[in-house]
C-alpha cells in the first residue's frame, strides 16, 4: 500500500512524519525539555501572576434558572406557555421543545463571567446542530466549534464569519471593534466568529474547505498534521493550527465522555510533543502554531480538575513559546456539567469555572477560548411525549411512550439520568408508582428512566371503555383504571437539548420529531419533522442510477468490499483492489517487487476469426437544435461507435465501451464551450445534444442501450451542482497551467502508479467546489442536501476545460488512460457463493478429482459473463480465493487444479491494460488483440505468486503484465455471430433485471 511521506523542509529528526519515535520522542541534537508531567502539576510554579491593571474576576451574578417550571396550577409551563397547548397544537408526538429566552441567558452567564479577558466562546455543534439555534447564537456572538465537514458548511449556513473576530467592551452593548485590540493587550469581553475545527479523524476533503474558510484547525496526530498541510497547499493558504495536547487529567465522568485521560483516542501526549514542534517548524510556509488546545471530558462537575489541566497547558505554552512559537491562545475545550437531577445541587457556574483559570490566562497574556456546548444548550429543552400506556411484568411497572431511544439515546447509551415527570396535574387521590419509562423500539436497551415514582395524570385523554366486547367483563380493577387514564397523557424528559436530537436516528423507523421553541410567549417551529416520504427520497433516481453503474459497470465492486473486511489478518491482499480517487498531495510509488512474471515457453495459439460483422450505417434523424459542429469530433465519434458496437458492446463495456463514451461526452463539452462562454450546456441544449450524440453513434453500428449500459444521461453534460461553470470564474480559480501540464500528455504506464494529472484534476474540481453554504442555498431545513457529489460533478468541469484546451484525440488519449486507473483496481465479475468448491476443496492438500471438477466448472461459469483486462484477472482470481479461503479452502486450489488468470474471461481471451479499442476493417469485420495468451498461474491470496504479479512497478520500463515475446501481433479474436449475439443479449438481460 502506499504511504505518503510529509515533506516540508528537512527535519533534524530521523524519523519521518508519519512515525514518530514515542519512546524518545525529543531531537538528539538540542537538549531534552522536560515537559510536566500530571504527577508534577501541583507543584509547578507560575512565571507570572495576575497583572495589577488587569480587571478582577467579577461576581458570580449570574446563575442558571430553568425554563421549564410547575405552575401554581400543576401544568407544566415554558417561559409562561402551558406544554399541554403546545402538545395540542403540535403536528406530532414526539417533539422537543426549547426556550428561546434561556438559551440568551446562558451565552450571557459566559458573557459575564469572562469579562477583563481576551476570550472566544466557540458553541459546539456536535451538541446540537439545529439551524436556528446557531443563527441565534451567532447573533450574540458566539463562535464555532466544529467536528466535521458538514458541520462546518452549516456553520456558513447560519452566517458565520471564520475571518471575522468580534470582541466586547465589558458591560457594553456588543459592538465590533478593530482586530488592533489583541495586538495591544486591551481587556476585552468574549466574542467572535472564529470557527475551530476539532476531530481525531479529519479528512483532507474537509480540510480543505477549512483552510480556505480562514478556520482554526487543532492537530491531534501525525496524520492529522499531514492531512492539514495537504489541504493547506491544496488552497494555498497558510493554516493557523493549535496542538491538541492530552494532558492525562481523570475528569471522573462516565469514560465514554472522557477525553483528556492517557488512553484516550483524542489529543497528542505530551512525549510526542517535540517531535511535532520540529515538524511544524519544518511546514512554516503552510501552517502556524497560534495556539495549545485540550479537552477533559463532559458532564464535569468539579472545576478544580479545570485549574489542574490548565496549570499544565500554560507550562507546556511557556516552553513552546521559549523554542520561537507566538502562541496567542489557550483553549480549555467545554465539558461543564448540568443538574440533570433537578436536586436543587449547587454545581459549579460558567463564573466559578472562569476564576479558576482566570489569572493563569492573565499571566500569559492569552487569549482563552471555551467551547461549552452541554452548558448552553441542554437546560434549554425537554423531549415531549404522550404515554401510549402502562403495564406490569411480575414485580416491574412499566410506562410505555411513543419516544424512545431513536430521538434521546443518552440514557440507553450511556446510562444517563435525565429528569422525567407528567405534564397534566394528577387526581387528589393518585397513586404514586415505581415505573420505569420505555419507548417502543424492539430492543430491551429503550428506556428513558428506570425506577421513577411518578403519580397517575388526571387528565383522559381516551375514551372510558367499561367492557370487553366480547366477554362483557368489566374493567374493575385499579390497574386497568390507570391504563385508561394514561393513554394520551403527556410526559416529558428534561434537559434534552444537548446530545439528543443531533444523536438521533431513524431505528424501527421512527422517523426524526419537529423542533419549536418558545419565543416571546409564541411557540414557532424551528424544524420540520422527518416523514416516510423523505426516508422513501433517498431510493429515488440517485440510487436506482447507482444500483445501474454497479450492475452493468462495475458488478464486482460491492463484492470486493465486502470480502475485504473478512480476509485473513495475515493476508496480504493489497489494499488497491478496492476502488478509490486518487487522495490529494504527495505520492510514492507502491512498493511492490518488479519481479517479471513468468513465461509459459509454449503460449496458446489465438482463438480462431469469427465470422466478418459490420455495422449497419444510415442516415441519424437529429433534432437540429444541438449548437455543435459533430464534423469537428467526427473521428472520436467513429472510434466510440466502434467500440461499443451492437453485438460486442456487454461483453467489453466494463473495459472498452463505457470508458469510451465518457471521454465523447467531455470532449463534447469541450467543443461546445469553444464557442460559448461556459463549460457545460444548459439543460435544454444538453437534451437535445445528448439525443443526437445517442442517434449519430446508434447509425454508425452502436449498440443502442448505450445510455443504460453506462449509465450517462443528458445532465452529464450540464454540470450537474457544481457552482462554477463559467471559463473566466473557472480560470480565476484554478492554477490552470498546473492543471493543463500536469494533464496535457498522460503516461499509461505511470499514471496509475505515480499519478500526475489525477491529483491535478481533484485539486482543481475541490477548488471549484468550495463555495462552501452554497450547496445548501435551495433547502430550508438543515440536512436535506442535494444528492449530487458536488466535486464529482465539477470533476466533469475540469474535464470539459480540458478538452476545450486539448486537441481531441490528446484529450480521448488522456482520459482513456485516467479511466483505466480506475476500472483495472476491480474485479467486474459476479461471484455466487462457492458452496460447492468449499465442500469439495475443504482440507484438501493434493490434486483431488473432485475438487478440481467443481473448480472448473466454477470459474468456467463465471468466465462466460464478459471480457475482462490481465489486471482485473488478478483482482477476479485474488477476490475468489479470499472467498474460498473464508470457508475453510486452505490449499492453493488455482496451483493443484492448473487456474490460470486466462480462465476468468470470456473465451480465455484477457485484454490489455492499457486502453484498447475495437478495431472495425472492412474484410474482416470488428476485431480485438488479446493479451497474455500464455498460461500464466491464478495468484492465491497471500503466496508468493501474488507478489509476483506486480500491479504497480515503476521500476519497470513496461506495463506490470507485459505482452510474451512469443505472443503474435495477429492475435485478433473473432467468434460466429449467433453465438455471440445469443451470450451479449443474455449477458444484457441479465444486468438490465439488476
Amino acid at each position: 500500500m502506499a504511504v505518503a511521506h510529509l515533506v516540508c523542509r528537512p527535519l533534524s529528526s530521523s524519523n519521518p512524519l508519519g512515525n514518530p519515535n514515542p519512546v524518545a520522542p525529543f531531537l538528539s541534537s538540542k537538549p531534552s525539555l522536560s515537559f510536566p508531567t500530571p504527577s508534577c502539576c501541583r507543584s509547578l510554579a507560575l512565571r507570572a501572576s495576575s497583572s495589577a491593571a488587569s480587571a478582577a474576576a467579577p461576581a458570580a451574578k449570574a446563575s442558571f434558572r430553568h425554563c421549564f417550571s410547575k405552575s401554581a396550577d400543576s401544568y407544566l409551563y415554558c417561559e409562561g406557555v402551558r406544554v399541554q397547548d403546545v402538545m395540542d397544537g403540535a403536528e406530532r408526538s414526539p417533539f422537543y421543545l426549547y426556550s428561546k429566552a434561556q438559551i440568551t441567558r446562558n451565552f450571557e452567564a459566559y458573557r459575564e463571567a469572562l469579562e477583563g479577558l481576551r476570550s472566544i466562546v466557540g458553541y459546539a455543534i456536535k451538541a446540537n446542530n439545529n439551524l436556528k439555534i446557531l443563527e441565534h447564537l451567532r447573533g450574540l456572538g458566539c463562535g464555532a466549534v466544529l467536528v466535521s465537514g458538514n458541520e462546518l458548511r452549516l456553520a456558513l449556513r447560519a452566517g458565520f464569519d471564520p475571518t471575522r473576530l468580534n470582541l466586547f467592551f465589558p458591560l457594553f452593548p456588543i459592538k465590533e471593534i478593530p482586530i488592533f485590540c489583541l495586538a495591544n493587550g486591551m481587556i476585552c469581553g468574549p466574542g467572535g466568529e472564529l470557527c475551530i475545527f476539532n476531530g481525531n479523524g479529519k479528512i483532507v476533503e474537509d480540510l480543505v474547505l477549512a483552510a480556505e474558510k480562514g478556520v482554526f484547525v487543532n492537530v491531534d496526530s501525525e496524520f492529522d498534521l499531514e492531512n492539514i498541510v495537504t489541504a493547506a497547499r491544496v488552497v494555498g493558504k497558510k493554516v493557523p493550527v493549535l496542538l491538541r495536547i492530552n494532558p492525562d487529567v481523570d475528569p471522573q465522568v462516565h469514560p465514554y465522555v472522557a477525553t483528556g485521560n492517557k488512553t484516550s483516542k483524542f489529543g497528542i501526549r505530551n512525549e510526542k510533543l517535540q517531535w511535532f514542534l520540529d515538524a511544524i517548524k519544518s511546514c512554516s510556509n503552510e501552517i502556524k502554531l497560534v495556539g495549545a488546545h485540550c479537552h477533559l471530558g463532559s458532564t464535569i462537575t468539579k472545576v478544580d480538575i479545570f485549574r489542574d489541566a490548565a496549570v499544565l497547558m500554560v507550562n507546556y505554552i511557556d516552553q513552546i513559546r521559549t523554542q520561537g512559537f507566538e502562541l496567542e491562545y489557550l483553549n480549555i475545550g467545554g465539558g461543564l456539567g448540568i443538574d440533570y437531577y433537578h436536586t436543587g445541587t449547587v454545581l459549579p457556574t460558567p463564573v466559578d469555572l472562569i476564576n479558576t483559570v482566570r489569572e493563569l490566562v492573565l499571566s500569559r497574556d492569552l487569549t482563552l477560548i471555551i467551547e461549552p456546548g452541554r452548558s448552553l444548550i441542554a437546560n434549554t429543552c425537554c423531549l415531549v411525549n404522550r404515554v401510549t400506556g402502562v403495564k406490569t411484568n411480575g414485580t416491574k411497572n412499566f410506562i410505555v411512550i411513543d419516544g424512545s431511544m431513536a430521538e434521546l439515546i443518552r440514557p440507553s447509551l450511556y446510562g444517563a439520568y435525565q429528569h422525567i415527570e407528567l405534564v397534566s396535574p394528577p387526581l387528589p387521590d393518585a397513586e404514586v408508582s415505581t415505573f420505569d419509562v420505555v419507548g417502543p423500539v424492539c430492543e430491551s436497551a429503550d428506556f428513558l428512566g428506570k425506577d421513577r415514582e411518578l403519580p397517575t395524570p388526571a387528565k383522559v385523554i381516551s375514551l372510558l371503555i367499561l367492557s370487553i366486547p366480547c366477554t362483557g367483563q368489566v374493567f374493575s380493577s385499579f390497574t386497568n383504571w390507570r391504563l385508561m387514564h394514561f393513554q394520551g397523557a403527556g410526559l416529558v424528559v428534561h434537559d434534552a437539548g444537548a446530545y439528543c436530537m443531533s444523536m438521533a436516528s431513524t431505528y424501527n423507523l421512527k422517523m426524526r420529531p419537529p423542533e419549536y421553541w418558545v419565543d416571546d410567549g409564541s411557540v414557532v417551529k424551528i424544524r420540520h419533522g422527518e416523514t416516510f416520504e423523505d426516508f422513501v427520497k433517498f431510493f429515488d433516481g440517485i440510487l436506482y442510477r447507482r444500483i445501474l453503474i454497479f450492475a452493468i459497470w462495475l458488478c464486482g465492486f460491492q463484492q470486493v468490499v465486502s470480502q475485504k473486511v473478512v480476509f485473513n489478518a495475515k493476508s496480504n491482499v493489497p489494499d488497491k483492489f478496492v476502488l478509490s480517487d486518487p487522495p490529494i498531495g504527495l505520492f510514492d510509488p507502491i512498493e511492490i517487487s518488479p519481479a517479471v512474471i513468468p513465461r509459459n515457453p509454449y503460449p496458446v495459439e489465438p482463438l480462431s476469426p469469427m465470422y466478418p460483422s459490420f455495422p449497419s450505417i444510415y442516415e441519424p434523424v437529429l433534432t437540429g437544435k444541438c449548437p455543435v459542429n459533430f464534423s469537428s469530433i467526427s473521428d472520436v465519434v467513429d472510434k466510440t461507435a466502434s467500440d461499443c458496437s451492437a453485438p460486442l458492446a456487454a461483453l467489453v463495456g466494463n473495459v472498452v465501451c463505457c470508458p469510451q463514451v465518457n471521454s465523447l461526452m467531455h470532449i463534447f463539452q469541450g467543443t461546445y464551450s469553444s464557442g460559448s462562454d461556459t463549460l457545460v450546456l444548459h439543460q435544454a441544449a444538453a437534451n437535445d445534444c445528448f439525443s443526437d450524440v445517442i442517434s449519430i453513434l446508434a447509425s454508425r453500428g452502436a449498440n443502442s442501450t448505450i445510455p443504460t449500459l453506462c449509465s450517462v444521461k443528458s445532465s452529464n453534460l450540464t454540470g450537474g451542482s457544481c457552482p462554477v461553470k463559467n471559463i473566466t470564474l473557472f480560470e480565476k480559480s484554478v492554477n490552470t497551467s498546473k492543471l493543463l501540464d500536469a494533464c496535457s500528455t498522460v503516461d499509461p504506464l505511470k499514471e496509475c502508479c505515480r499519478p500526475v494529472c489525477q491529483p491535478a484534476i481533484v485539486e482543481a474540481a475541490l477548488r471549484i467546489s468550495l463555495g462552501g453554504a452554497s450547496m445548501f442555498e435551495n433547502s430550508n431545513i438543515p440536512g436535506s442536501g442535494t444528492e449530487v457529489n458536488v466535486v464529482n460533478d465539477c470533476k466533469g468541469v475540469v474535464y470539459a476545460w480540458l478538452s476545450r484546451k486539448l486537441s481531441a484525440e490528446a484529450a480521448n488519449t488522456a482520459f482513456r488512460i485516467l479511466s483505466g486507473c480506475k476500472f483495472n483496481k476491480v474485479c467486474p465479475l459476479t461471484f455466487e457463493e462457492p458452496s460447492s468448491v468449499i465442500k469439495s476443496c475443504r482440507d484438501m492438500a493434493s490434486p483431488n478429482p473432485s475438487c478440481c471438477t467443481s473448480v472448473n466448472t466454477y470459474i468456467a461459469a463465471i468466465q462466460k459473463q464478459m471480457l475482462i483486462t490481465n489486471r482485473q484477472a488478478i483482482n477476479c482470481a485474488t477476490l475468489l480465493g479470499s472467498m474460498l479461503q473464508k470457508g475453510g479452502v486452505m490449499s492453493n486450489v488455482y496451483e493443484l487444479c492448473d487456474v490460470d488468470l486466462k480462465d476468468f474471461s470470456l473465451q480465455g481471451c484477457l485484454l490489455r491494460s492499457l486502453p484498447a479499442d475495437i478495431v472495425l476493417d472492412n474484410v474482416t469485420g470488428f476485431s480485438f488483440t488479446c493479451d497474455l495468451s500464455d498460461n500464466i498461474a491464478a495468484p492465491w491470496p497471500a503466496s508468493s505468486s501474488l507478489s509476483s504479479l506486480s500491479l504497480c512497478a515503476p521500476e519497470m520500463s513496461l506495463p506490470a503484465l507485459p505482452i510474451p515475446q512469443t505472443s503474435r501481433s495477429s492475435g485478433t479474436l473473432f467468434w460466429m455471430i449467433s453465438a455471440l449475439f445469443a451470450i451479449s443479449v443474455l449477458v444484457y438481460a441479465i444486468f438490465s433485471s439488476n
